[in-house]
């Protein structure tokens, strides 16, 4: 036991080797880098490996469908139902006439001062009488104008189309109206001068003697 003690205080009395600079170990910056694991090599799985299934969508039927279509139909049949009644109620807010409030008068009646109302008197008054409606007579025809209508012209014989019948210078008119020659005969008087070439000099065409007066 002794033995051990003097080998070990032989040991610790020997002075440590000095260190020489020339073997000091230069540094590696890679060995940290060195020290992480390498990936493995890639190794090709077995060939007898059974294949992934490939999932295929199932298509959608008419079924499936049908609930969407309905559903899309009904939204807008109710919104067109909502909206018609909109605009049903807006128009009929609009034409409803507004009521004015009527003020009426109350007026304190009482005993005393009631009047009693004066009768009403009804007067009938008489109908309109229309107008008789009056003949219009038409204007006698005077296809000359001459101034003796056709009838007139018929009942002496005369031409109704001729002012002069007998071509004696005087209109038949001025003969039976003025003068009271015949409007037949040219020469009333037969003195042998024409009834207006003796108005004309003055001399009476229905006798001897001159016109005292004309009449108009």
């Amino acid at each position: 036991m002794f033995d051990d003690l003097d080998k070990q205080n032989a040991q610790n009395a020997t002075p440590p080797a000095p260190l020489v600079r020339g073997e000091a170990k230069a540094e590696d910056m890679f060995a940290e880098v060195d020290k992480t694991g390498k990936p493995e090599v890639f190794q090709p799985k077995p060939a007898n490996t059974p294949p992934y299934a490939t999932v295929v969508p199932r298509e959608q039927t008419w079924k499936d469908k049908k609930g969407l279509i309905f559903g899309s139909l009904a939204a807008v049949l109710v919104v067109a139902i909502g909206g018609y009644l909109g605009l049903k109620f807006f128009a009929s807010d609009q034409a409803a006439p507004v009521s004015s409030p009527i003020q009426t008068e109350i007026k304190n009646t009482s005993p005393e001062t009631a009047t009693t109302p004066e009768p009403v008197v009804e007067i009938t008054l008489p109908e309109p009488v229309q107008p008789a409606e009056t003949a219009v007579t038409p204007e006698p025809l005077d296809s000359d104008q001459d101034g003796l209508t056709d009838e007139e012209e018929a009942a002496l014989g005369t031409n109704a189309n001729n002012i002069d019948s007998d071509q004696d210078g005087l209109t038949d008119r001025e003969e039976v109206k003025v003068y009271q020659t015949d409007p037949l005969n040219s020469d009333t008087d037969g003195d042998g001068y024409k009834d207006g070439e003796e108005i004309a000099s003055g001399y009476n065409p229905k006798g001897q003697g001159k016109l005292l007066e004309i009449k108009p």
